[in-house]
């Protein structure tokens, strides 16, 4: 990247998800609401922040809508990759760090879709290595209540790294720097205790070949859920 890059890399990013002021949906949409009155005067500063920034969300594919290059300063600023970066970025900023811990142990969310995602903030570890995406999962049978929720929220949990192999790949398309990760390798834990080691431990791998051995569900979420909830300890934790 040149200086000019490295600089709409850092201002998108810091800007990205500045319309969730008005709310979740169509947040990406949002940030030009906001940027335009800010105070400085280089239009073409917000102008090209607000695009790259816009492609970090929503359907279809929103990074080709982008130039490839944009001149800035005499110098060319690849907006489709640092766009990409941006995207993967995101999908990758899962942890503990994003979860609201005393709101869930105390019940102060009331929404179920914004508790799963806490929950799912919670329990998630991401390490981002040389070619791969690590993604470690630590479950404490005793977050959820019952059987049923510790289903639904698998469920949860493996559309989400789905997900997370689907921007892998998208924004690979349009970034070498993303390319590099083939894989996204997951280890997914269960203990009886927040604090105790895991009893079961479930590995597996999605690459570009799982993908096109199995488009609607590489991380074959049916198979593994009925793995994990007909195991001994975890039926037994429940009755």
């Amino acid at each position: 990247f040149n200086p000019v890059e490295l600089f709409f890399l850092a201002y998108a990013s810091l800007i990205h998800d500045i319309g969730n002021i008005f709310g979740r949906e169509g947040h990406e949409k949002r940030a030009k609401d906001i940027i335009k009155d800010f105070p400085f005067n280089n239009d073409s500063i917000k102008r090209i922040s607000i695009l790259i920034a816009k492609a970090h969300g929503g359907k279809g594919d929103p990074i080709k809508t982008l130039s490839s290059n944009i001149p800035y300063s005499n110098l060319p600023v690849k907006c489709q990759e640092i766009a990409s970066i941006i995207r993967f970025a995101d999908e990758c900023a899962e942890g503990e760090q994003r979860c609201f811990s005393y709101g869930l142990e105390k019940n102060l969310i009331n929404n179920s879709i914004s508790e799963t995602h806490h929950m799912y903030s919670k329990v998630t570890n991401v390490f981002i290595d040389v070619s791969s995406i690590k993604l470690n999962y630590h479950i404490s049978l005793d977050y959820f209540k019952s059987l049923e929720e510790l289903t639904n929220f698998l469920k949860f949990l493996f559309s989400r790294i789905n997900k997370m192999n689907k921007e892998r790949i998208y924004c690979g398309q349009y970034s070498t720097i993303i390319a590099q990760y083939s894989s996204i390798d997951v280890s997914i834990e269960f203990a009886t205790d927040p604090l105790e080691h895991a009893f079961n431990n479930i590995t597996f791998s999605l690459n570009n070949m799982s993908m096109l051995q199995c488009t609607s569900d590489p991380a074959d979420s049916d198979k593994y859920i009925s793995e994990i909830i007909e195991d001994k300890i975890i039926t037994k934790f429940y009755q």
